[in-house]
């Protein structure tokens, strides 16, 4: 009997040590698991970073853009305006001339020569 109950208590000892081994197994797995899972939530969190980031860039270099392209258009518009307001002059400066130059006609044709004698 003392033969019996030394394989039993052997037995029993084996199976304590193989539950033992696999409660060491699944610990070590769920611990793996946690720690890939939060290495995945950190990658993930370390590229969203990276995304705000050059999202940012992306929105500032967007309104410097916006910024210079109204300034452009404010220059247009402007120098527009002066060529206008030039034409504008020019014409009127042409005007006049011609005026200028029918009344000189005029006033040629209606002159007369002191006589001589």
């Amino acid at each position: 009997m003392d033969a019996s109950k030394g394989k039993l208590l052997a037995l029993q000892n084996e199976r304590d040590n193989a539950k033992s081994d696999l409660a060491k197994k699944k610990l070590l797995t769920s611990v793996t698991k946690n720690l890939n899972d939060a290495k995945s939530a950190d990658a993930k969190k370390q590229n969203n970073l990276l995304l705000d980031k050059a999202k940012t860039q992306a929105e500032a270099e967007e309104a410097k853009t916006a910024k210079s392209l109204t300034k452009a258009q404010g220059g247009a518009n402007l120098a527009s305006k002066n060529l206008q307001k030039q034409l504008k002059t020019n014409k009127k400066r042409k005007t006049v001339l011609l005026h200028l130059k029918i009344v000189c006609q005029v006033l040629q044709k209606n002159v007369t020569m002191p006589s001589l004698t």
